[in-house]
């Protein structure tokens, strides 16, 4: 279904695919490397703690402190689970990959692994250090359903394009090259009412 793609247009889908990849598996993940139970767990803990605790910032200090111990003391007892995740990871952008490429092109490839781990790895890094911090960091991906239309939102999305953001007003999103980052509350973790856009998730506006 894809090999009549454009080129240009292959590239994009294959950066849309490889980010909602990244993102599905490690950014929305509580904390990469644990298991999921481990990270249930955690997540029982903290929604118990907020059951009792009516301070957002409170609890984001104890889940920046319990995070950050992880990070700092655990890597070692977390290396099976995070090598073990990781090829997961890269398992599933090598099925969508060879999905997506043309027929007659070559199967994935040790390169093309190693280049993956290497995106993962910094991916999982990344992943790690807006986990610790007492601020709420959002990796996010527009979503674009089928059958129903997804508009550019000049607030958190950037068009590879080079169109004039008064011309893409109106104009539905194709795809998503890049995603963004959106940041709640403050450096104490309060102020929860806050929202900043970080940086804006790269997208290719539907010509008109």
């Amino acid at each position: 279904m894809y090999a009549d793609l454009e080129p240009s247009a292959k590239v994009h889908m294959l950066q849309s695919v490889v980010s909602r990849v990244l993102v599905d598996a490690i950014f929305d993940s509580y904390f990469f490397g644990l298991s999921k139970e481990q990270a249930e767990q955690l997540k029982a803990v903290e929604q118990t703690l907020s059951s009792f605790v009516d301070s957002p910032e409170a609890i984001n200090n104890w889940r920046s402190a319990t995070l950050a111990l992880l990070h700092r003391e655990a890597k070692a007892k977390m290396q099976a689970e995070t090598s073990a995740a990781t090829d997961r990871v890269i398992a599933r952008v090598n099925r969508v990959l060879d999905a997506v490429v043309a027929a007659d092109a070559p199967p994935a490839t040790d390169t093309r692994d190693a280049a993956l781990r290497a995106l993962v790895a910094s991916a999982v890094d990344l992943a790690r250090q807006l986990a610790v911090q007492k601020a709420v960091f959002r990796v996010f991906v527009p979503d674009i359903v089928p059958h129903q239309r997804t508009r550019f939102d000049p607030a958190t999305m950037e068009d590879i394009g080079g169109e004039d953001e008064d011309e893409l007003a109106r104009r539905d999103i194709a795809c998503v090259t890049f995603p963004g980052v959106i940041k709640r509350g403050d450096e104490s973790g309060g102020h929860m009412q806050y929202e900043n856009v970080i940086a804006k998730a790269r997208v290719l506006c539907s010509p008109e």
